[in-house]
């Protein structure tokens, strides 16, 4: 056997070895880090639509929309996390198209939910929570950073804000990993301040990923999406959906759906007293 064939051959089997490594590193490095990465290839979608809908194209070229929000004279506001803007979409003939967009404010730290208030637009980024006074040529005229110096390390950038019924501020922050102990309380957890920032406070803890936040219409209460952590399988623990009280701990990381005790955190009694879920998915 030449030299060069016994050098491949020890090439090929460091390469077994290590690339096996790797594949055993990987999900074990994922329990921990808590990637939700989307597995589906971009391109066109079928919808199925009860009789009577229709569904057609009303702007497109956006870089990662996230989250939308209409202002009081019916205008789409979006936030394009992939390139660190709020853009409005105006249909001023009402055709159902979008006339353009426009850039409301571009450098922002992906931007990814907007609430409208007091003649304000909330912007929730990664680093911080602003707010735009919007002109009438759909351009931010003033913008000002209410809730500064966000937690940023780690997984889940996104940050949701909402107003409840009490005009006060709801901000949910998701955590840094798939399945940890926080050393931010503001991590997995959603955070209340006055409408200016001030006085802010956890308002409720132990919801891994609260993304959606809606106040509903007609009991006034703060609901919630939550995102389960990964690597249990592909049902447990469940997508949940939280009426969120004040002062109430949800359970992650030790609790999941106020039922399931998680394997690597959770002690015997851990699910006792959880509150749960209104909806499990």
């Amino acid at each position: 056997m030449s030299k060069r064939v016994r050098l491949l051959l020890i090439a090929a089997a460091l390469a077994v070895v290590l690339g096996g490594a790797a594949l055993w590193a990987v999900p074990r490095l994922a329990r921990r880090v808590g990637v939700n990465v989307p597995g589906g290839v971009p391109g066109p979608v079928r919808l199925t639509l009860p009789p009577g809908f229709e569904a057609r194209i009303f702007a497109q070229g956006l870089e990662k929309p996230r989250f939308m929000a209409y202002s009081d004279d019916g205008v789409l506001f979006v936030t394009e996390m992939g390139t660190g803007r709020v853009v409005a979409l105006p249909d001023r003939d009402g055709d159902g198209v979008a006339d353009e967009t426009v850039a409301v404010a571009e450098g922002l730290d992906r931007p990814s939910s907007l609430a409208f208030h007091q003649g304000w637009l909330y912007v929730g980024e990664t680093s911080q929570v602003s707010r735009l006074r919007v002109d009438e040529g759909l351009r931010a005229a003033e913008i000002e950073v209410v809730v500064p110096d966000l937690p940023t390390k780690g997984f889940h950038v996104t940050r949701s804000v909402v107003f409840g019924s009490d005009g006060r501020m709801y901000l949910s922050v998701g955590s840094s990993c798939n399945v940890c102990v926080e050393e931010d309380e503001r991590r997995a957890a959603i955070s209340v301040y006055e409408d200016d920032g001030s006085q802010g406070r956890v308002f409720a803890r132990g919801l891994r990923n609260a993304v959606g936040l809606a106040i509903n219409p007609w009991t006034g209460e703060l609901w919630a999406t939550n995102n389960g952590r990964d690597w249990l399988g592909d049902s447990d623990p469940p997508e949940t959906v939280y009426v969120v009280r004040d002062g109430v701990d949800y359970g992650w990381p030790r609790c999941h759906s106020s039922r399931i005790l998680d394997p690597d955190y959770g002690e015997r009694g851990d699910c006792e007293g959880i509150e749960p879920p209104v909806v499990e998915m």
